[in-house]
């Protein structure tokens, strides 16, 4: 996987998470910090994700930078994403054992 590819589908994401909590390119730009024309080019894959201003976009449309994070990393290998802790694998208990 390359930059770009990642950088597009992070875009992609973050776009719709940004639709699902119905605010626009201005508002989420206010609350990152930077201007409208940066969140389109975020959201196109044009310019490169910062750690710093993933977490921010993720809080300004009120979701988990893991989830979306993961949500991306998802449709990159082809995989349909589910909850976000799916990925853990849930301790199974010992078969109970006879006795002799």
């Amino acid at each position: 996987m390359d930059k770009k590819t990642l950088n597009v589908v992070l875009g992609v994401v973050a776009r719709e998470a940004r639709r699902k909590s119905g605010q626009s390119m201005s508002q989420v730009a206010r609350q990152v910090g930077c201007n409208k024309q940066n969140v389109s080019h975020l959201e196109l894959g044009e310019n490169l994700w910062s750690v710093h201003r993933w977490v921010l976009y993720a809080r300004s449309v009120h979701a988990s930078p893991t989830a979306l994070l993961r949500t991306a990393l998802s449709r990159i290998e082809g995989k349909t994403p589910t909850k976000p802790d799916s990925h853990a694998q849930t301790p199974q208990a010992d078969p109970a054992r006879r006795a002799p």
